[in-house]
């Protein structure tokens, strides 16, 4: 059964949705698994969907005969499933003369030209409206990222007190899956990096087998996936006496966090978020070294709007969930990296990590 904050939150999401096509004079079809999943709550692999002020209607094949009406029940969602090959043909028939637009980062060539060829409508490309959408969480999205940013912490803390003497990154990163499922995850939210020594001056390591208690210094960062939304942090550790200038790294990496996070409100370019973290490394000689951008949204997927770097034009709002992650990488030597996720609030930031 639906609970009622399901019922609402679902509800709502379609009325934003429609609330932008209706002043744009568009209809609105999508074929991505996420934008799919957000809107009706369905998970199969293969699913579209068709949306206009009047029409809202799921696509789907028969492998998900029984699966997509249950979880359209499930999250009393208001679509209405159709089983079919393909839903072109569907689309074409519901949409008549109106404009439709699609998200074209998420839709193949091979689908808008298959979907331009059934419609005798325009089809064009729109992305921001759904990103932006997306973006501002609502509580029940809030509560799934922060049962997910749960899971992966305390998954971290059992992982932690289980190294020793021979255990590689390979090991490590494998305990890590296994215990975020343990916990109630379906599985990570992306591959846990899990790097050490010189390894962790790699941003994205590939865990490999060196053994972890070899080195001093040990970059993991880690995620798990929770009724399909995720969460992201990363923590840099001791695993042996640091050298001074390892501490210092480490100490400098945490100040431009904490002034990056002063910065966060509602209404503020996120540019401000990462240049006030930026700007510090710099001023102690370490920007150049800095070399990824400070953070990105987080839901369904790990990396969603707004972006947060040094250009970005994207603005900060109340119920967004985003990520703070300064770093600094000496070449062939070490890195450290420091990663919370955070809920935008009214007055600041509440941590979910």
């Amino acid at each position: 059964m639906a609970t009622k904050e399901t019922v609402s939150y679902h509800n709502a999401r379609v009325d934003k949705v429609r609330d932008w096509l209706t002043s744009e004079e568009v209809s609105f079809v999508a074929f991505d698994p996420v934008t799919v999943q957000w809107l009706t709550g369905f998970t199969g692999s293969n699913g579209s969907i068709y949306l206009d002020s009047e029409n809202f209607i799921l696509f789907t094949d028969n492998r998900y005969r029984l699966q997509a009406p249950e979880q359209l029940i499930e999250n009393n969602s208001s679509a209405e499933c159709r089983i079919c090959l393909e839903p072109f043909t569907g689309i074409a028939e519901l949409n008549k003369d109106q404009s439709i637009v699609l998200d074209g980062e998420r839709v193949s060539w091979a689908q808008k030209k298959r979907l331009s060829a059934e419609v005798t409508s325009k089809v064009r490309d729109t992305q921001t409206p759904i990103r932006k959408l997306r973006s501002v969480k609502d509580q029940l999205e809030i509560e799934r990222i922060t049962t997910a940013a749960t899971i992966a912490s305390e998954a971290l803390s059992e992982t932690i007190k289980t190294l020793n003497e021979s255990t590689t990154e390979k090991e490590m990163a494998a305990n890590l899956d296994y215990k975020m499922k343990l916990l109630g995850a379906s599985g990570p939210a992306y591959p846990p990096i899990v790097a050490s020594g010189i390894n962790s001056s790699y941003p994205h390591a590939i865990p490999t087998d060196t053994v972890i208690n070899d080195n001093s210094l040990l970059l993991v960062d880690v995620g798990a996936q929770y009724k399909g939304y995720r969460s992201d942090m990363t923590r840099t550790i001791s695993v042996g006496p640091l050298s001074a200038q390892e501490n210092e790294l480490l100490e400098l990496v945490k100040e431009a966090q904490k002034l990056a996070i002063r910065e966060i409100k509602p209404g503020i370019e996120a540019k401000h978020v990462d240049l006030a973290c930026r700007n510090f490394l710099h001023d102690k000689g370490y920007g150049d070294l800095f070399i990824h951008g400070t953070g990105h949204g987080v839901g369904l997927e790990i990396h969603e709007f707004p972006r947060i770097n040094n250009r970005s034009e994207d603005v900060l709002e109340e119920g967004m969930v985003i990520t703070v992650e300064p770093g600094v990488y000496l070449q062939e030597s070490f890195g450290v990296r420091w990663e919370d996720l955070l809920l935008v609030t009214a007055d600041g930031v509440e941590f979910l990590t």
